[in-house]
């Protein structure tokens, strides 16, 4: 069995269908990007991005529990870092021993700092009870300014509060789950799970995080994104990989999460096809989109990942590198595509970008 094709059978083709007037897979368009993802992926030297390295959480600088906390709730929030402002999408970034870093990889670093300075503070009891003072130390940047504000003023800045309130309360609830149903430990959650990622009576660790109604806060996701995001946690630091060999499925069920670098690249290169007008042009505007409008492009980039998968056989973690880097560096709002020799052929759309949509999925 292909390290991918088990994908086919899983809970992806269970999924409602999505409005195809609004947006369609373009068959061709994805066989065209399989052939090229194909030959960067034989080229290229893949390093997986692990943040296992200074100053971030490097192997054998805590213990394994305590790495599984960090990641565990730094991917819980790891959303929405970002605001539009008089139509220019910006990111929120913050100050941390003076170097400026942005969504996760402020995240964490502000984390692991934290509990470098506080060892307990990830304890169950201590997150369960967390107040702004406590999540000052995840969220506020060394210019004492909040992360989730950046700095913003007026109207944004109230909303800003809102986010920031928000995350408390998902760190909370998570904590809360956590304590409740696991013990307080991360390990055990994963040991719940019995060594699948995906299982037929929703006890696999996927399921376990992102159900809708008793996964964790800040998880729950019928995509799955940011279960994704924690299990390639698992498969590419060096100290926890030991943790993903125990999933007998992981070759069959693992696929990169689906946030919006997928979605703005693969709207770009046009393997998902924008049929809607309306549509178009709220892409085009950085204008926000409806719910049904954000999941009809999310299901149809789904869709077509699969295809690009099974047409290119490139693992899902190297595509996964592949495609983040790109859409860091290279294919940005303002993309560079004079720097862009690989996807220049097949890229015929560097005017759309990702739906904007608030969501705690990603």
């Amino acid at each position: 069995m292909s390290a991918i094709s088990g994908v086919m059978n899983s809970y992806i083709l269970a999924m409602d269908l999505y409005d195809r007037t609004m947006v369609k897979v373009n068959t061709e368009k994805c066989d065209n990007l399989s052939e090229i993802l194909a030959n960067i992926a034989e080229k290229m030297d893949y390093k997986p991005v692990t943040w296992d390295f200074p100053p971030y959480v490097s192997s054998g600088e805590y213990d394994k529990e305590t790495v599984l906390r960090i990641f565990f709730y730094q991917t819980a929030i790891d959303h929405g870092y970002w605001n539009v402002d008089n139509g220019r999408y910006k990111h929120f970034y913050g100050v941390f021993d003076g170097e400026e870093m942005r969504g996760s990889d402020a995240l964490v670093y502000a984390i692991a700092r934290a509990v470098k300075e506080d060892p307990t503070v990830l304890e169950p009891e201590r997150m369960m009870n967390l107040t702004e003072e406590e999540a000052a130390k995840f969220l506020m940047d060394d210019e004492r300014e909040w992360f989730p504000l950046s700095g913003q003023g007026g109207d944004a800045e109230v909303e800003g509060s809102k986010r920031l309130l928000g995350r408390i309360e998902i760190l909370k609830g998570a904590a809360r789950i956590l304590d409740g149903s696991y013990a307080g430990k991360v390990e055990n959650l994963i040991e719940a799970a019995g060594g699948y990622l995906l299982t037929d009576d929703g006890t696999g660790l996927l399921q376990l995080l992102s159900d809708s109604e008793e996964g964790i806060p800040g998880y729950r996701d019928e995509f799955m994104k940011k279960a994704f995001l924690f299990t390639m946690y698992l498969k590419d630091r060096p100290d926890l990989s030991e943790v993903y060999q125990t999933f007998e499925d992981r070759d069959e069920r693992f696929m990169p999460p689906i946030d919006y670098h997928f979605m703005k690249y693969l709207l770009r290169v046009g393997a998902v096809e924008v049929l809607d007008h309306d549509l178009r042009s709220k892409l085009m505007n950085l204008e926000e989109v409806t719910p049904e409008e954000e999941r009809s492009i999310r299901k149809a980039s789904l869709d077509s990942l699969v295809r690009i998968l099974e047409k290119s056989q490139v693992h899902p973690s190297v595509l996964d590198n592949i495609v983040w880097y790109h859409g860091r560096k290279v294919c940005t709002q303002e993309p560079e595509c004079g720097k862009c020799d690989d996807f220049s052929r097949v890229c015929g759309f560097p005017e759309l970008m990702f739906p904007i949509f608030r969501t705690e999925a990603y």
